[in-house]
């Protein structure tokens, strides 16, 4: 019995020993910036200007991750671990050449790619659980520094199969909105659409307030190759930003003629996504890094250049045909 009370005196001790050290820990912080951290009570949490210190010390870390990094470089040559985010139909877009090049270069840098949404990987980025991501580019957060890559005008894509379903009676109707859809026309017709955090639900909510026009959203992801699928199937039409658009010529090719994907663009729409690498601002990255975003800016002015041709020999093609269609 005698044992039992001393162990148990001996743990009692050291978690008061270990409580003690992190409230003389606590007291010292406090002292060192003149003002109070935390809350003791109810619970014991961050005071305003805690969170401020938290922010801070977060940002020396990564600060420090990154010269790391680049000390890595200098002592080991070429090598490190570079974490990435994007969205996944981009990835299969842009991703194979690019790593192509990149893994030509720098054999030893592995690369880890994290599919989100912007909202998340902002986040991430600020937690150091990024390098950088791509995605819609901001300009309101001091922590972020943008790499502008792109501007995606944003399309309305549909089937054959739906367009003949909601106007059968309409040879011309394909010419016309080759100029530009007015979506009054498509409040009957169902859509799915990216999910509401995402920068083009924004923007087409925007869109469709200006021009006091209301569409029948009946699903929400924001996974461009689903949406497709969906739309190749005539179940709904959907908008889609220009560079998601190789996937759909890649369908067209193969597809039958009721099985066609049109695209069109939106009636005055003038808004764009801008499409930016999103990077740290306070880390000065290794070289590689800075090779990875030299790569990517040159593949997606190619596969741009590329697209924007495709698109508009589509549309040049639907105005000239005396029966308009894509295959």
């Amino acid at each position: 019995m005698l044992a039992e009370n001393l162990n148990f005196s001996k743990t009692a001790q050291k978690a008061y020993i270990t409580q003690q050290c992190l409230s003389d820990h606590i007291r010292r912080m406090e002292q060192k910036y003149g003002t109070q951290l935390f809350y003791r009570k109810p619970k014991v949490m961050l005071t305003p200007a805690g969170e401020a210190v938290q922010r801070t010390l977060n940002r020396i870390r990564i600060m420090e991750e990154g010269l790391l990094d680049e000390i890595n470089e200098i002592e080991n040559g070429l090598r490190g671990n570079l974490v990435i985010g994007m969205n996944s139909t981009r990835v299969k877009i842009l991703f194979p050449e690019v790593f192509k090049q990149f893994h030509e270069l720098y054999p030893n840098v592995n690369i880890d790619i994290i599919l989100e949404e912007t909202l998340n990987m902002e986040m991430m980025l600020l937690k150091g659980q990024l390098d950088f991501f791509v995605g819609i580019g901001r300009a309101d957060n001091p922590e972020f520094k943008t790499i502008p890559l792109y501007n995606e005008s944003i399309h309305l894509l549909i089937s054959e199969i739906l367009l003949n379903t909601h106007f059968p009676n309409d040879p011309e109707l394909r010419r016309r909105f080759s100029s530009g859809v007015d979506l009054a026309l498509f409040k009957d017709i169902p859509f799915v659409r990216n999910l509401p955090q995402s920068q083009m639900t924004v923007l087409i909510d925007q869109y469709l307030s200006q021009n006091n026009v209301k569409i029948k959203n009946i699903m929400s992801i924001s996974d461009y190759d689903v949406q497709i699928a969906l739309c190749l199937d005539g179940q709904v039409a959907t908008f889609c930003p220009i560079m998601i658009l190789q996937r759909v010529f890649a369908l067209n090719s193969t597809s039958g003629r009721n099985q066609c994907l049109y695209i069109f663009p939106l009636k005055n729409m003038t808004s764009t996504l801008n499409v930016s690498i999103i990077r740290n601002a306070f880390i000065n990255y290794p070289r590689y890094v800075k090779t990875f975003f030299n790569i990517l800016r040159r593949q997606v002015v190619a596969v741009n250049r590329t697209l924007l041709q495709s698109y508009n020999k589509s549309l040049a093609k639907i105005r000239n045909s005396p029966e308009p269609t894509l295959s």
